[in-house]
């Protein structure tokens, strides 16, 4: 998969996040991530932390977007805290920053048995969703 932003923006947003101890790791995932952009796609830029609470995501946010003039970006920042569906969207994106890459594949295993742990609850889920479209029964 090609980034679709800069190796120079790319080395930027690097410094940036490098000053975050908390920071592990830095992907673009989405649309963009994978070459299905449309004219109306924002770049989603997830960036993995330890404990995001740490973090000043406003922040954070407002900066990468200075760098990235021009395209509308979305920044999220998660832990494992997050729901497991989404940190298995982002690691599944295109890596632009590891603090090292010790700890952020340690992170990335941990976000793997977190999404494994959930699946029982999403098959549960699923299948009480379905029961209820078959059956005219829409609960929100």
């Amino acid at each position: 998969m090609k980034n679709p932003i800069s190796q120079n923006t790319i080395n930027k947003i690097t410094s940036l996040l490098a000053s975050e101890k908390e920071i592990i790791s830095a992907y673009v995932f989405g649309s963009r991530a994978k070459g299905k952009e449309t004219k109306s796609s924002d770049l989603d830029i997830g960036i993995l932390c330890l404990e995001k609470s740490a973090v000043n995501q406003r922040r954070l946010a407002t900066d990468i977007q200075k760098l990235i003039s021009g395209t509308e970006t979305d920044v999220v920042l998660a832990d494992l805290s997050n729901n497991p569906l989404l940190l298995i969207q982002i690691i599944n994106g295109n890596l632009i920053y590891e603090k090292n890459s010790r700890e952020r594949t340690n992170l990335e295993s941990r976000v793997l048995f977190s999404y494994e742990d959930s699946k029982h609850f999403r098959n549960i889920k699923k299948f009480y969703l379905e029961k209820s479209f078959k059956e005219g029964i829409y609960a929100y």
